[in-house]
């Protein structure tokens, strides 16, 4: 994992706040996991925005992340919300959820397959029987195919703009990682930001992570275009 989302998560919640349209992602995360209120579901990641609209929404969530920094940082956007210190691949939950969602990419950070396979157990490991997982990852044919990872975003509000640019170096291709590097640069709450990221990401073809799932103890549901044009969301049940 890399500790720029621990040095700058503020700015990085507030960039992902930004250049997410809520609003549609939420309205995709129900239509397509069957989440309703009233359901237990656990988080994993610092897309706070989308972790609140279920929240609003009559979900009894509660939300980690491996970064206490973001962890912060989410209980600032989440004040009546449990939100805690916990890695993907350790999640110290058994059996309690009906749902788990890790939305906004964050298995591209799973680099070596025994990287995914941890992390795939410690959510199945976290789920009720015929409880649902819940997740997007960057497709292998896609990931470098917008400005998102090769370009420039401005995203802005009455409180920030921030500015990022970035460029993709593939690494390998079995499996498909890319060095990501990126500059991000404006203003937050009036004062000026500068920095620049340099992390690794794994993208997967939709058949690359069946067989993980199958291995954990999950049946899948259902596979198709995520949100974003660059990835894919997968439903799967643990058995």
């Amino acid at each position: 994992m890399n500790n720029t989302y621990a040095r700058h998560a503020a700015i990085c919640a507030k960039f992902y706040e930004l250049a997410v349209d809520r609003h549609a992602v939420e309205d995709f995360i129900f239509q397509r996991s069957g989440v309703k209120p009233g359901h237990r579901a656990l988080f994993v990641g610092g897309m706070f925005e989308i972790a609140s609209c279920l929240f609003r929404h009559g979900v009894d969530l509660t939300v980690v992340d491996y970064s206490a920094e973001m962890v912060s940082v989410g209980r600032k956007h989440l004040p009546d919300v449990k939100v805690e210190v916990a890695d993907l691949r350790s999640l110290p939950f058994e059996n309690e959820f009906d749902f788990v969602f890790v939305v906004g990419r964050v298995f591209t950070h799973m680099i070596s397959d025994e990287d995914l396979r941890l992390a795939v157990r410690s959510c199945h490991k976290a789920l009720r029987r015929s409880g649902k997982l819940f997740f997007d990852n960057y497709e292998d044919s896609k990931i470098g195919l917008t400005n998102y990872f090769n370009g420039e975003l401005c995203v802005r509000d009455e409180t920030a703009e921030i500015r990022r640019r970035s460029t993709t170096t593939r690494l390998s291709d079995s499996p498909l990682v890319v060095l990501w590097e990126a500059t991000y640069t404006g203003i937050l709450d009036g004062k000026p930001i500068e920095f620049c990221d340099a992390i690794e990401h794994r993208a997967w073809s939709r058949g690359e992570i069946q067989p993980f799932l199958k291995q954990a103890g999950f049946e899948l549901l259902a596979q198709g275009d995520n949100f974003d044009e660059t990835s894919f969301f997968t439903l799967a049940k643990a058995l």
